[in-house]
């Protein structure tokens, strides 16, 4: 009875495509059936797991695919459960259903409270372009990431998030503009951002804080360029913490890095070992509790240019030369 219960329920359907309103038994029929080259919405219309065995769901080069969750959850316990090649977005609209011997429709899932849940790693592999608006990604996993980008991923809103240890909520290798939204990483030893290629901070919250003992550290953006123009990077962990590590170029106009850790080192900027060129710290606020090593920590051999509000100190580890200049406002606590 059982097994024929399972059966029966996996051939429910589980999305609708919104221009024809057909409803499909999988994510897969339901993107097939879109044509290519012109943008439609899927729309889910149950919760939806998805088991270890099941193959990835791939959206094809020429797809533009509208995925939304309202307010239900995908449960997957496989690898590269989407694989974009095409363009898709990700948001969560309110659900409205009316009760029996009702008038009207009643709000019962408000918007933003969609899930895509995954606890074996990369939720979405990204090749194409990936726009998430709204609604939580979540990993459950460890030593793996959440979103593997090597197209286009702009984080417009919503919530990313991950308690694994040693996990990577964004996998960057390509180009990561976020505009809004929140992206968090709770787990010891843990990267939010991993980055090869370009990140891009316009405003949003970069977020994780590790309470406890032991020397457990925690990464805001790791390599590559980085450019900060607005929103916050906020990391605090018992170990060693780092705002932004990178060897590459990193360029910061607006919004607050802030690296604490108790009781050991917080770097909120750390310039690694290189000769980069263009790093300048020219706008926005950086913090640190620990004087010192340094809210700005310099291995850098080339030329760093400073004119932003600094809590904290600066130190130079290298041969190169660090000008500060204009309104620089470096607040020491010392003394």
């Amino acid at each position: 009875t059982a097994t024929r219960e399972t059966a029966v329920l996996d051939k429910l359907p589980v999305a609708k495509v919104v221009s024809t309103g057909t409803e499909y038994d999988s994510l897969q029929s339901a993107i097939d059936a879109i044509t290519d080259n012109t943008e439609d919405s899927i729309e889910l219309v149950r919760n939806v797991t998805i088991s270890s065995n099941t193959e990835s769901t791939v959206i094809g080069g020429n797809k533009k695919v509208v995925l939304d969750l309202k307010g239900y959850t995908i449960q997957s316990s496989n690898k590269n459960t989407i694989i974009n090649n095409g363009t898709l977005e990700i948001i969560s609209t309110a659900r409205t259903e009316k009760a029996e011997g009702a008038e009207e429709e009643n709000i019962v899932a408000n918007a933003g409270t969609g899930k895509i849940i995954n606890t074996a790693g990369n939720a979405i592999n990204n090749t194409g372009t990936l726009n998430i608006t709204s609604g939580t990604m979540q990993l459950n996993a460890s030593s793996t990431s959440l979103i593997e980008n090597s197209g286009t991923l702009n984080v417009n809103g919503g919530t990313l998030i991950s308690d694994g240890y040693e996990s990577i909520v964004i996998n960057n290798t390509n180009v990561l503009t976020i505009n809004s939204g929140t992206i968090t990483n709770n787990g010891g030893n843990g990267t939010h951002i991993k980055n090869t290629g370009t990140v891009t901070l316009n405003d949003g919250t970069i977020k994780g804080v590790v309470p406890g003992f032991g020397n457990v550290e925690l990464y805001g953006i790791t390599g590559g360029d980085v450019y900060i123009n607005g929103g916050s990077i906020y990391v605090d962990s018992y170990g060693c913490t780092y705002g932004v590590k990178t060897n590459g170029i990193v360029k910061m106009t607006g919004g607050t890095v802030t690296a604490f850790s108790n009781p050991m080192y917080g770097y909120s900027i750390y310039l690694e070992d290189s000769e980069t060129e263009g790093i300048e710290l020219t706008g926005g606020t950086i913090n640190t509790n620990s004087l010192g090593r340094g809210a700005v920590y310099n291995l850098n051999t080339k030329e760093i240019t400073i004119s932003n509000t600094i809590n904290g100190t600066v130190v130079n580890e290298s041969n190169g030369t660090i000008n500060i200049v204009g309104e620089a406002n470096i607040n020491t606590g010392e003394g």
